[in-house]
């Protein structure tokens, strides 16, 4: 199956969310590193291929200790943690616009080069679209905004997983409403 547009899905804790993204054609799947520990993501990102695995660190005080207990090269960060782009090297990053920065001349020259994307909020979209050269993914809250979403300069949709009721017990409507409307013909 096929999109119509790179999409991420964060906030991946369990396999039945992983099974069903990759299973859709999903690109990334983003691990919280503060949510799954370890052993975990280990189980999971070995039962599911296709989507290129990322670990979300935006949240985790000892950076450097938590890379060395995941096994993953993309990485998910905030604006505020680039003081640790020196730990990184070699990594390919996703970072989290932080509302704060949003006024500031934030120029894609400035921006390390291993920056694939920034995930921002649709409501800043203008400030950093393709035009300007940065890759953008916007998260998509509902369904109703995606066809107008499509029309713009970005790279790509950010979702949400969620988590199980239960093991094996999971409500995919949110996800599968937008992942049914980005699929395209092969």
């Amino acid at each position: 199956m096929a999109l119509k547009t790179t999409v991420v899905v964060g906030n991946i804790t369990n396999l039945s969310d992983a099974r069903y993204c990759a299973g859709m054609g999903v690109d990334y799947l983003c691990f919280p590193a503060h949510r799954i520990n370890p052993k975990t993501f280990e189980e999971i990102t070995g039962w599911v291929s296709g989507p290129t695995f990322v670990l979300d660190v935006s949240q985790v005080g000892d950076i450097k200790a938590t890379l060395e207990q995941y096994n993953t090269d993309h990485i998910l960060l905030t604006t505020h943690q680039l003081e640790f782009l020196p730990i990184l090297r070699g990594k390919k990053l996703i970072m989290r616009l932080d509302s704060s920065l949003i006024n500031l001349n934030f120029h894609r020259e400035n921006l390390p080069k291993e920056i694939l994307f920034l995930l921002a909020e649709e409501s800043q979209i203008a400030d950093f679209s393709r035009e300007k050269g940065f890759s953008t993914l916007v998260k998509v809250q509902e369904a109703s905004s995606l066809e107008s979403l499509l029309q713009q300069k970005i790279a790509g949709i950010w979702l949400d997983g969620s988590d199980e009721d239960r093991p094996g017990l999971k409500d995919y409507s949110t996800l599968e409403v937008v992942l049914e409307q980005l699929e395209t013909e092969v």
